[in-house]
């Protein structure tokens, strides 16, 4: 079961030392972790500045290009394929010769 907590630190510092000693916890195997953050906004600034504790860079990154590969293979290779087709598949009037007269080199008619 999941749980979610939140905890509030005066500075900055205190988040932090709370964030190592999460970290330190869960490199033992005492405490399992999914993701935790720390959130610092200082006075006068815009935005706040968020910090994780595991980066999901790779992940997303990876499962990213799953993505894109999948939906690449199933909408592009089909349309590939048929622009490939149809450039190499012969026209009507080269594939009936079956019974046509060819015209040799030398101008003559053979069957």
């Amino acid at each position: 079961m999941a749980t979610l907590s939140v905890w509030r630190f005066e500075t900055a510092g205190g988040a932090e030392g709370a964030l190592d000693t999460l970290k330190e916890l869960r490199r033992q195997e005492l405490i399992q972790v999914h993701d935790a953050a720390v959130v610092a906004w200082d006075e006068g600034r815009k935005k706040p500045e968020t910090k994780h504790l595991a980066d999901m860079t790779g992940p997303g990154a990876l499962g990213g290009a799953f993505w894109g590969l999948l939906f690449g293979l199933i909408f592009f290779v089909p349309l590939f394929g048929l622009a490939v087709g149809r450039r190499g598949a012969p026209s009507p009037a080269t594939s009936r010769r079956s019974g046509s007269t060819r015209t040799s080199s030398s101008g003559s008619a053979t069957r």
